[in-house]
């Protein structure tokens, strides 16, 4: 994370008089003195200016880090005035809009770049001029590819589990024998390997280098690299070097909730319709919201950060919107998933992320009003 885009502010209190600031003004400049000075001696009162006062001998420095989301904009001002309140360096209404327009750049400039990018805030005070509070904002770049690196580096395999997806193998198991399927977002293989196995020829595509090796050293271990043909690529690319009609599945498992994009999901489709044979399908993985559920910005842009990008059975359908393309099922994954499965959970965090509680965070027992699907299209003659 060691490009990072920023803007630096300095924010500069209202001193309300000499005895805050210790600015020294001409004589004619100063109240008249009082005759008398009042003695306070209101015990709260006496404590809040203490405190205050104090904060002129006191230094600060801290940091936030959040997702690097638009919608998140006026929750993140909130939590930082909330912050900077509780030290002593409230702004005022002035320098939260100067603020809220700099931040507001900030993220919608990291999230056209990236879904998974950070935004960091970090703020000091000056030594020099105690009156004085800095803050910085800065974009944390982060990447998928550069993400799944990171996990082969340091998590343990299998990355995604140890067995191939029920719902993939049944559906492989009607196509005719020998059939020609592509796996796009293949990962390490899970899906790949056995579809081999089974005498499938697959044409496998992902564009984290290591999923690639992986995938080409199993197929060897596994007696089946002549049928497995590993390609490192985007999985929508600018020109296709696929050949177009000759696959009877397209599949895509845990790879659409890692989008972000409707026009991307579309260009899915529009690959599928291009690839596939006559009576060929694709089938793949997906959060979809129940009917009654229309999820607002904030939801949507969280559900991308969390890898589990929510969409409606309305965003389908324009996807899929005058494609040779019919959806032909339309199965909820986990109850389908956990009585055809060898061994459960596929992997410890399965069962959270497939009920969308890596988004929600609701209590055990409890889901959002969404789930994983896997949906199943026809490819008309």
């Amino acid at each position: 994370m060691a490009n990072r885009e920023e803007s630096e502010v300095s924010k500069g209190a209202t001193a309300p008089g000499v005895a805050d600031t210790g600015i020294l003004v001409a004589t004619e400049d100063l109240p008249p003195e009082p005759k008398q000075r009042r003695v306070v001696r209101d015990r709260e009162l006496l404590r809040r200016s203490m405190l205050q006062r104090m904060n002129r001998r006191s230094r600060f420095k801290g940091e936030v880090l959040y997702p690097c989301l638009p919608a998140l904009r006026d929750e993140i001002i909130n939590r930082l005035s909330a912050i900077f309140t509780a030290l002593g360096k409230p702004f005022n209404a002035k320098e939260t809009d100067k603020m809220r327009g700099l931040l507001g750049q900030q993220l919608e400039k990291g999230y056209a770049n990236s879904g998974l990018n950070g935004i960091k805030v970090v703020w000091w005070s000056d030594a020099a001029k105690d009156m004085v509070l800095h803050y910085k904002i800065q974009i944390v770049q982060r990447n998928k590819a550069g993400h799944y690196e990171m996990w082969v580096k340091n998590r343990k395999p299998p990355l995604f589990g140890a067995h191939p997806d029920a719902r993939v193998m049944d559906v492989a198991a009607t196509l005719p024998a020998g059939a020609r399927i592509v796996d796009l977002g293949a990962g390490t293989g899970r899906n790949a390997i056995p579809l081999a196995a089974a005498g499938f020829t697959v044409d496998t595509v992902d564009g984290t280098a290591s999923f690639v090796e992986i995938i080409r050293k199993a197929a060897e271990e596994k007696g089946v690299a002549a049928r497995i043909n590993a390609t490192l690529s985007d999985i929508l690319p600018a020109a296709d070097p696929l050949p177009a009609g000759g696959h009877h599945m397209v599949l895509l498992s845990e790879v659409v909730p890692d989008m972000r994009k409707l026009a991307d999901l579309r260009r899915v489709f529009e690959r599928a319709e291009r690839l596939l044979a006559p009576g060929g399908v694709l089938l793949f993985n997906a959060f979809v919201t129940e009917p009654e559920f229309t999820p607002d910005p904030l939801t949507v842009e969280l559900s991308q950060y969390h890898w589990c990008w929510m969409l409606t059975a309305a965003n389908l359908a324009e996807a899929a919107r005058g494609l040779a393309l019919e959806l032909e099922s339309d199965l909820e994954a986990f109850p389908y998933e956990r009585a055809r499965q060898p061994s459960w959970p596929p992997t410890g965090w399965y069962d959270n992320w497939s009920h969308g509680n890596d988004l929600f965070g609701l209590p055990l027992g409890d889901k959002g009003p969404v789930a994983l699907r896997w949906l199943t299209y026809r490819r008309r003659a």
